[in-house]
């Protein structure tokens, strides 16, 4: 089967959620597992996180999220074909291209990884009674798009680490697969997808977090970086250690 040039859906970038989504660029709703699994969780801190780790590399390592195989433009492609109806075209192009599984990435709360570790990743049904599924971006980078949905998986409006669960999806089970046009549509993302079944636990890769930036970061586009991690973890490892040697001390 010769394959076509194939055209290209442009990615979008930025996009804070709007309409009736809530306010100050915040979904306006919780409920239904959607990207984000359901119900709330904790918002834990980035300076909680570090006290868990020996070294800076680590901790950093923690947020580091493995790009996946697909480039930009396949998984654009990749979504076009799906929201088509082209499945077979898109599986057949994967297999010319050497690729036996494309990437999954998702989010849900801190809370969920010891049932995730032990059971995969279960179907739910997503907001306002949307079909069962597990939804997932097909690109890490993209998850910034969702802010506005998946800052209200954590208590208050102060930010905190949401879990980033990234799985292996077989190329021949994009039969089960569809492009999340209605999310994208919404929040601005591309790579927004869901599939018809539970992730099984062996087709899990890695779990890393994501930090949920506060209202105020969020509204001025501030997402931290590598060196602000460095710095989170000597500050908060050195006021251990001087607490410490204080409490020695008296």
């Amino acid at each position: 089967m010769n394959v076509e040039p194939r055209q290209i859906i442009i990615k979008h970038h930025g996009g804070k959620g709007s309409g009736n989504w809530g306010h100050s660029g915040r979904a306006g709703f919780v409920g239904g597992s959607g990207i984000g699994g359901s119900g709330r969780g904790i918002g834990q801190s980035l300076e909680q996180e570090a006290l868990n780790h020996k070294s800076a590399e680590e901790f950093v390592e923690q947020f580091t999220i493995k790009q996946p195989k697909l480039n930009s433009k396949e998984i654009s492609n990749l979504a076009r074909d799906l929201d088509y109806g082209n499945k077979e075209e898109a599986i057949e192009y994967l297999k010319q291209k050497g690729v036996e599984s494309i990437d999954g990435y998702h989010v849900s709360k801190i809370e969920d990884k010891n049932n995730i570790s032990n059971n995969g990743i279960e179907t739910g049904a997503g907001w306002y009674g949307r079909e069962e599924s597990v939804y997932f971006f097909a690109d890490p980078d993209d998850i910034k798009n969702a802010i506005p949905y998946l800052a209200m998986k954590i208590e208050g409006n102060e930010g905190g680490n949401v879990l980033v669960t990234h799985f292996q999806i077989p190329i021949k089970e994009i039969k089960k697969m569809e492009w999340d046009g209605f999310f994208a549509s919404q929040f601005e993302s591309y790579s927004s997808f869901r599939i018809e079944k539970n992730i099984p636990k062996e087709q899990i890769s890695e779990f890393k977090l994501f930090n949920i930036p506060s209202d105020i970061k969020y509204e001025k586009n501030k997402f931290v970086t590598k060196q602000q991690l460095i710095d989170i973890y000597n500050k908060v490892h050195n006021h251990q250690q001087t607490t410490i040697i204080k409490r020695e001390g008296k």
